[in-house]
């Protein structure tokens, strides 16, 4: 019963951890092609 409580515990950090990790993702991709958007436009004109 022990072992299986701390897996799960453990499952719920991993998963936790990927979700911190993919929404950094995202944040910072989206961060970066505003730049280059604003690069982009600032080198057009």
């Amino acid at each position: 019963l022990y072992y299986s409580i701390n897996y799960y515990l453990l499952l719920n950090n991993i998963l936790f951890y990927l979700l911190i990790l993919y929404y950094t993702i995202l944040f910072f991709s989206n961060e970066y092609v505003r730049m280059t958007q604003y690069n982009i436009k600032c080198f057009t004109e």
